[in-house]
């Protein structure tokens, strides 16, 4: 017996250096990479200050460097270069959509605006002018605005995003228009999929409207969909409580708690389903 102890003591104490000489190869893979990629950088901003050496009033040159600059995180160099392709050139095509994004990165978005709009002259069909704008007005706390540039993004764009219809339910939420809200996330649905995350969107927005009937039937559908229940047990639980219906709560709780115990031993030590079960008893006894 002490032999097999001493036996596990030497095959646990093998594999904890297995693991952290991999781990510190990791970590250094990692430093290799930042590295790299630093250098990359460095060479690609010689190479353009090469060309504008040789071809001092090519604007491509100053952009690619802005650009280079601006991936980089480098904006004071960034916009000399930016503003410089403007200089040269000032029906540039992308300039002024670059120059927006560095501004609005720097919360200066009256200026932001002004290239945005600048971009969207220029590229009246690009969905991504209306997405920075949208960004730039909700920002700003103009929700109604940013939604309606939201929408042109959406229709601009040949497949829509998730995040677009996100974004165009958010700031109708935010200009305090729930239904339109809602109507947003479910053309999201019908264009992209019925996806969970979407739906749950769409509840909350129901529960907002004090809609219980309507939240509650969504919560349904997704229970009578997905193998793994008890997260959805819990949440229809919670939407009782809100109503204040203690008793209905209770039992979905319960339900919750029944489906816990079905599971597996290595799924029940999750952090996620551990902070279920602590919920779940917290409301049952």
């Amino acid at each position: 017996m002490v032999k097999k102890a001493k036996s596990n003591n030497f095959y646990c104490n093998s594999l904890k250096a297995v693991f952290q000489g991999i781990c510190m190869l990791i970590f250094f893979l990692n430093i290799s990479h930042a590295v790299q990629a630093h250098e990359g950088h460095k060479k690609k901003i010689k190479l353009f200050t090469e060309k504008i050496k040789k071809e001092p009033l090519n604007p491509e040159n100053y952009y690619l460097r802005g650009v280079q600059y601006q991936s980089h995180g480098d904006f004071e160099e960034a916009k000399t270069d930016l503003l410089k392709v403007l200089a040269l050139e000032p029906h540039h095509m992308h300039v002024d959509y670059n120059l927006a994004l560095l501004y609005f990165e720097q919360n200066l978005l009256k200026i932001a605006m002004t290239h945005a709009q600048n971009y969207i002259k220029k590229s009246p069909e690009n969905y991504e002018a209306y997405h920075l704008k949208g960004h730039i007005l909700n920002k700003n706390n103009k929700y109604r605005m940013a939604a309606d540039a939201y929408k042109q993004a959406i229709k601009k764009s040949k497949n829509p995003s998730i995040e677009l219809y996100y974004a165009l339910s958010e700031n109708y939420k935010d200009a305090g228009n729930l239904e339109k809200a809602t109507q947003s996330l479910v053309k999201g649905m019908e264009e992209i999929g019925s996806l969970i995350p979407m739906q749950k969107s769409i509840i909350k927005l129901e529960i907002a409207k004090e809609n219980w009937v309507k939240a509650h039937a969504l919560i349904d559908n997704i229970i009578a969909r997905v193998n793994r229940k008890e997260t959805w047990y819990v949440y229809k639980a919670e939407v009782f409580k809100l109503q204040k219906k203690n008793e209905e709560a209770k039992k979905y709780f319960i339900m919750a708690h029944k489906t816990i115990e079905q599971l597996s031993p290595n799924l029940r030590r999750k952090n996620s389903i551990k902070n279920l079960e602590v919920k779940i008893a917290s409301n049952i006894n």
